[in-house]
């Protein structure tokens, strides 16, 4: 899942960067936004041919998501398993 959002966020902030920065010189129109699709384009080629290990970076910030994730979830884990387990020494009718 997180090497999908790294390339999915990149493509994105790449296309919307590039015309951003784009209708700061020009008006914003038809051909502003054509060189949005233009960058976003050229960053999906250069996603796929893997140019200036582009694809690895992101796969590799992608995996650090993906760790950073499970750890926050497995310790929300331990502090709810707690929660449930404190709730039982002090409730008289628990059969836990």
């Amino acid at each position: 899942m997180g090497e999908a959002y790294a390339h999915n966020m990149a493509s994105i902030i790449t296309g919307v960067g590039v015309t951003a920065f784009v209708s700061i010189f020009a008006s914003v129109g038809l051909g502003t936004m054509a060189i949005g699709v233009g960058a976003t384009i050229a960053f999906e080629f250069a996603y796929e041919v893997n140019f200036l290990g582009l694809q690895d970076g992101l796969d590799w910030a992608g995996q650090q998501f993906d760790k950073g994730w499970e750890t926050i979830t497995n310790w929300v884990g331990d502090v709810g398993q707690a929660m449930h387990n404190s709730w039982n020494i002090l409730n008289p009718f628990s059969t836990a």
